[in-house]
């Protein structure tokens, strides 16, 4: 629920919504569901988000932001499927410091 948030508006418990919160403020690196959040609960993580974005961006936004998220957890669980995660330990490391921080 918390993904779609954006067209949820009140009929959503943002207090329980908050525990998706990223570490650097997005709501599953959505701009317009991080945006909601702001707007439903006054959230000065996800403004500094999007605050960091118009700064990046200008007027208009991606939909999503940092764009390579998906392909870099893809590939983390591709090696981790393939058994071969170990080899990589340090690169996997710091894709996840990058997308969790």
């Amino acid at each position: 629920m918390a993904y779609v948030a954006e067209g949820l508006g009140n009929l959503l418990d943002w207090d329980q919504a908050m525990v998706y919160q990223r570490k650097n403020g997005s709501f599953f690196n959505s701009p317009a569901t991080t945006a909601a959040a702001a707007i439903h609960s006054y959230n000065g993580r996800a403004l500094d988000y999007l605050d960091s974005l118009i700064s990046k961006f200008g007027s208009s936004v991606p939909t999503v932001h940092p764009r390579n998220a998906y392909s870099q957890l893809r590939m983390v669980d591709t090696l981790e499927k393939m058994g071969i995660s170990p080899g990589f330990s340090g690169e996997i490391d710091s894709i996840l410091d990058t997308i969790y921080r």
